[in-house]
């Protein structure tokens, strides 16, 4: 039944890869002129000299507008995946078989409606927190410098300063 159902999933399945590996190629491409910045301003050993409000403003005002946009979009992204997933995923996870009528071959081979159903649903309900949980750990890595400098980190004592150039 599990390979069934992975069968079943393995176009969306590949589209969600696919999508991850474009978004860690761009994350990954940008990312060390974004450490560069970080490194360059001096924010990593501001806690020391207690200057650390204008280096971070500094960095801020030094990052390009398209990494504002990387940012920004990314945290809406990763609001709004969960409810894509769900809606690109799991609504024709059963609705397909009922509209086509395989659930009743599926449940007259030994196969219950509780089993047949918890199948389907933990192959894609665990495609989808692995999908969701690599893209947040991508953007957490990716938004660290960002993060630490706007005073979002945990653990950082910087005043929040707002991304000026988004």
């Amino acid at each position: 039944m599990i390979r069934l159902s992975w069968r079943q999933f393995r176009g969306q399945a590949v589209v969600a890869a696919a999508a991850l590996a474009v978004i860690a190629v761009v994350l990954g491409a940008v990312a060390p002129h974004l450490f560069h910045l970080y490194d360059a301003s001096g924010v990593a050993t501001c806690q020391a000299h207690g200057n650390c409000v204008p280096l971070a403003t500094g960095l801020v005002n030094a990052i390009p507008g398209f990494y504002g946009i990387l940012y920004f979009g990314g945290i809406g992204i990763l609001f709004v995946l969960p409810a894509v997933i769900g809606a690109f995923w799991g609504a024709p996870l059963v609705s397909r078989e009922y509209e086509t009528g395989t659930y009743k071959m599926a449940w007259t081979q030994g196969v219950g409606r509780g089993r047949w159903l918890a199948v389907k649903l933990g192959v894609v309900g665990v495609a989808a927190m692995v999908t969701t949980g690599l893209f947040s750990l991508l953007l957490t890595w990716w938004s660290g410098p960002i993060d630490t400098a706007t005073g979002l980190k945990e653990g950082t004592s910087v005043t929040f300063i707002p991304l000026a150039n988004a």
